[in-house]
């Protein structure tokens, strides 16, 4: 039994290897041209049937979602109706912070950057999810005078392999408007 969980994960992980080392990240805009980003060429634009059943939470659910064929990768964007300003952002993410860490979630880290000249704020952190630990790399930033979150996430499995290429994503970030 032990045996057969290696060589799954083995299996797993290779596969994974090989598709983050055959991506190449091409430029794509996304949420209405206003937003440009790197993205595997590999990943697709997750349907709304399926962004309906991964993000069951209608007040949270994603405007938009591109994911790997398993969708055990995905970068997700939201636009928000909220008008917001940088300060706002900052209290924001503090208390989302505050929330996360009152859940059986570990936050790593909480900063706030610059992105191509935009202010960002970046939260990463560990949530518990059906099938294990997904760590998530989220960031807020002002597009148009509303809220903007992106959300880079992966299965702790492929952590290893995912996550530098998630920073590279999240540091392509452009606001076109």
């Amino acid at each position: 039994m032990h045996s057969q969980r290696i060589l799954v994960v083995a299996v797993f992980c290779f596969l994974g290897f090989k598709s983050v080392f055959a991506q190449q990240l091409e430029k794509r805009k996304v949420l209405s041209q206003k937003v440009e980003v790197l993205l595997p060429s590999e990943f697709k634009q997750m349907d709304m049937n399926t962004i309906t059943l991964k993000y069951p939470n209608e007040g949270g659910r994603p405007n938009e979602v591109y994911t790997n064929s398993n969708s055990s990768v995905n970068l997700a964007f939201t636009h928000s109706a909220k008008k917001t300003t940088t300060s706002d952002i900052k209290k924001y993410t503090d208390e989302i912070v505050n929330v996360l860490k009152q859940r059986d979630v570990t936050v790593l880290d909480q900063k706030q950057v610059k992105i191509n000249g935009t202010d960002c704020f970046i939260i990463q952190f560990y949530s518990k999810a059906l099938n294990g630990t997904i760590y998530n790399k989220m960031f807020f930033t002002v597009l148009e005078g509303r809220l903007l979150i992106g959300s880079f996430n992966c299965t702790s499995l492929m952590e290893s392999i995912w996550k530098s290429k998630g920073d590279e994503i999240i540091e392509s970030i452009k606001l076109l408007k």
